[in-house]
């Protein structure tokens, strides 16, 4: 939810461009000690996939996208590991956004996200949306 709170908000304030990433886990890091010690867990693939899918449908389709993964160093990645191969996600990304016919926008309206809109992103995110029932049609 805060990551659709921080879309609407990009979304209210126009910006142009927007870079979305996602936590990684480095070797010597006060992160990575607190990721050892069990506090907290990193994203599953298909939890990212569908919540960076979430993003996108409720994002402005005037905004940019430079970025939706990175990779961090190969020798001080701890977690998410799956994050290492970099084609590999997009390419998920990129059949997931297709399966689901997901467009950047799609839950999208002027800068508001009601509840009609939040339940959008929500079936997105459950690939339960076909372009044909999109708000903006």
């Amino acid at each position: 939810d805060m990551m659709l709170d921080t879309i609407r908000y990009l979304n209210r304030c126009g910006i142009w461009g927007i870079k979305l990433q996602l936590l990684h886990v480095l070797k010597g890091t006060d992160l990575a000690a607190d990721y050892l010690a069990g506090r907290f867990r990193t994203l599953e693939l298909d939890e990212y996939l569908s919540l960076l899918s979430d993003c996108i449908a409720a994002l402005s389709p005037k905004t940019v996208i430079h970025r939706v993964t990175g990779d961090g160093p190969k020798k001080l990645l701890i977690a998410p590991e799956w994050s290492a191969n970099k084609r590999n996600v997009l390419n998920l990304l990129h059949r997931y956004l297709k399966q689901n016919s997901i467009r950047q926008g799609q839950c999208y309206e002027s800068g508001t996200f009601d509840s009609l809109q939040i339940d959008c992103a929500l079936y997105v995110g459950q690939g339960h949306f076909s372009p044909d029932h999109s708000p903006d049609q």
